[in-house]
């Protein structure tokens, strides 16, 4: 198999083995394929390889998104559970004495609670920035490196998703108990820390939402290396076709 034949598919698996295609989205991806390659005689132009490749991206990401914003997307997984923030960790015997234990456990649990409903809100960011892609942005995750789909994501989507995710987090930290357990820590912690040094705890809403976004790119572009590399990860009857020896 050719170098660009190595590329196109490496993309397309990106998104098939995460996701259930039916048989429209499939013959999309092999159309989208087969024209990149000069193999197609469907007459696709351009234009609709670009809108090919928009499919196969929103659904890699709705992947991402999907895992990580059910619930205990966060919580239940090591990886991406979001910890107290710092100095929190390295304080936290000192104030379970005073009282504190069992309340930062549920600041943790409810934390990533309120992650998880910023994740899920986060479908709307992807859909716009693939929407806008051009056709040059396409070629160049074609041709990119092995999280080029996932860098394009974060320069067209990064900053728009920091702001919704903020605002979505503001309210998640309410509903979910965060910022009240979070305003009980802090109460206690900033008496003690005055006499001790220790410096102060930056604000809640601001933390989790850039651990959410720092864990949605981290999930997108693992699955994006993954299905890349590992002939493993390959696991339908298509994806051992097209990667089969030519």
């Amino acid at each position: 198999m050719s170098y660009t034949q190595h590329i196109i598919f490496s993309l397309l698996i990106f998104t098939i083995a995460g996701c259930a295609l039916n048989s429209a989205d499939t013959q999309r991806i092999l159309q989208t394929a087969s024209v990149v390659m000069g193999e197609s005689q469907s007459g696709l132009s351009r234009e609709e390889v670009v809108a090919g490749l928009k499919q196969a991206l929103s659904k890699g990401a709705d992947l991402a998104i999907q895992q990580l914003g059910q619930p205990g997307g966060f919580n239940n997984d090591k990886q991406y559970r979001i910890p107290l923030p710092a100095p929190l960790p390295e304080w936290r015997e000192r104030l379970a004495v005073l009282g504190l234990s069992n309340e930062l456990n549920k600041l943790e649990l409810t934390m990533n609670r309120a992650a998880e409903q910023a994740v899920a809100d986060a479908v709307p960011i992807f859909v716009d920035s693939i929407t806008q892609m051009t056709i040059n942005d396409a070629l160049g995750i074609l041709r990119g490196s092995p999280t080029a789909a996932t860098d394009y994501f974060q320069r067209t989507a990064g900053a728009k998703l920091q702001t919704r995710f903020r605002s979505v987090v503001l309210n998640a930290t309410a509903d979910t108990g965060a910022a009240e357990h979070y305003d009980n820590v802090v109460t206690v912690f900033n008496r003690v820390r005055q006499l001790q040094g220790a410096p102060a705890l930056p604000s809640l809403d601001e933390y989790v939402a850039n651990k959410a976004g720092q864990a949605l790119f981290s999930k997108i572009a693992l699955e994006e290396k993954r299905i890349r590399a590992e002939p493993a990860a390959r696991t339908t009857a298509l994806l051992k076709r097209v990667f089969a020896p030519q």
